[in-house]
């Protein structure tokens, strides 16, 4: 007698059977509630979900078009700590502020708590949105473009930078011409802000051949040539899908301009 064949878990069922997002869209900070019902009895990995989202908002990368990437911000106000067990499958919830994420940015948010763990259930809450209003963003939104590979933050229309798009056959190569002469505080701030970038998008943004599902998409480790005051970093490996990716890119460095080092100008080069 065979065993019947197990079903493999499908990580994002929940966002079509049960979801419950109830969010506006603000630049000021909201107080926001995350709900997660676990299919297993542990969060360690669903925390690694909040950190990420934390560090997606604080890199500039939620805002998209509508809120400059600066305006970002997410600070946790009580929730379980990161090594917590608990001994049920949940509900276990934090509370949050939030500002400046997009509609575009909470999908970032429900890829990061989908590709964690196995999670069953989940309800988003902040300010409850205008009915029908461009600022609203509910479990229909999501679920109606959980499969969109456009669907990601637009890149902020100001960045304060020059950004230019090159052809390049293979792999996509990033380079950073800086309004100061390179050091190694800069060097290792730049190598940094590219880091986060990478890491952020390899896991949740959607590769070319499908959803990522936590399987990098690109190399993270880039090889990096320097001059006086342009940094170049070529990333050999680049399945990812390009428009939102570098969208993401230029917000990471549109805040880092503003508040670290200046940048002048961005050439991205890529299979455009």
């Amino acid at each position: 007698m065979t065993s019947p064949e197990k079903k493999k878990f499908d990580k994002r069922g929940f966002v079509r059977s049960d979801l419950h997002l109830r969010y506006q869209t603000l630049a000021e900070p909201q107080a926001v509630s995350v709900s997660l019902v676990f299919r297993l009895p542990t969060i360690n990995l669903a925390h690694n979900a909040v950190i990420n989202m934390r560090k997606y908002v604080e890199a500039g990368m939620a805002g998209g078009s509508m809120f400059a990437p600066w305006l970002g911000v997410m600070r946790k106000v009580e929730g379980p700590p990161a090594d917590a067990v608990i001994p049920n499958t949940g509900p276990v919830t934090w509370y949050f502020e939030l500002g400046g994420a997009c509609p575009e940015g909470i999908r970032f948010f429900i890829d990061e708590i989908a590709v964690s763990h196995r999670i069953t259930s989940a309800a988003i809450s902040g300010v409850t949105p205008s009915p029908d209003g461009p600022q609203a963003v509910t479990e229909a939104d999501v679920a109606a473009h959980i499969a969109d590979p456009s669907y990601y933050p637009a890149a902020w229309p100001d960045p304060g930078f020059l950004v230019e798009r090159i052809d390049s056959p293979r792999g996509i190569s990033v380079e950073l011409e800086m309004d100061q002469l390179l050091d190694e505080a800069v060097v290792k701030a730049v190598e940094g802000r590219l880091a986060r970038w990478a890491t952020l998008i390899s896991g949740t943004y959607m590769n070319i051949d499908g959803p990522a599902n936590g399987m990098l998409g690109m190399a993270l480790l880039p090889k990096v040539a320097l001059k006086k005051r342009s940094l170049v970093a070529y990333y050999a490996t680049f399945n990812k899908v390009l428009e939102p990716s570098v969208n993401a890119l230029v917000n990471v460095l549109s805040r880092f301009s503003r508040e670290r080092h200046r940048i002048r100008r961005v050439v991205v080069g890529a299979a455009w």
